[in-house]
């Protein structure tokens, strides 16, 4: 069982190897832009790069936090005589008051979206790496080709 003290080690742990699987991936994608771009329009090259990288961060919170919102919301929605706030966040039903019993199934409410949120961004992942792996296979490996 995971002590009370341990939540931050899982917090901090979870980032770190998550970023420690897509940063090579990141970096091999960058050098392989740059290295088929032209040296005058390196620059250009690099700037859409880094664009990309924080439209896909921006985009993939954004979906994700959507789905991990509309699961809590479905699950709250079918309680009667909540307040709205309670139903539409967590954060608002801990503001509310709630009894624990209620507290309890909005904070399960709200696990069971961040559950979904991460099984979706683990298969989208793992697509993402095996079309990746498909994709450079068939990559010229000789530089001047």
């Amino acid at each position: 069982m995971i002590g009370q003290g341990s939540g931050l080690v899982v917090v901090v742990t979870g980032p770190v190897l998550v970023f420690r699987g897509i940063m090579p991936m990141l970096a091999t994608g960058v050098d392989i832009v740059i290295g088929a771009t032209p040296p005058e329009r390196t620059g250009a090259a690099s700037a859409l790069t880094e664009t990309t990288q924080e439209l896909g961060i921006a985009l993939g919170i954004a979906i994700l936090g959507s789905l991990t919102a509309m699961v809590y919301r479905a699950q709250m929605g079918d309680l009667p005589g909540l307040p709205e706030a309670a139903k539409s966040t967590l954060g608002g039903a801990k503001a509310s008051g709630l009894p624990a019993e209620l507290l309890g199934h909005a904070e399960g409410a709200f696990t069971d979206g961040l559950r979904l949120a991460s099984v979706v961004s683990a298969i989208v992942l793992a697509l993402a790496a095996t079309a990746i792996g498909l994709l450079l296979r068939r990559a010229p490996t000789d530089p001047q080709a």
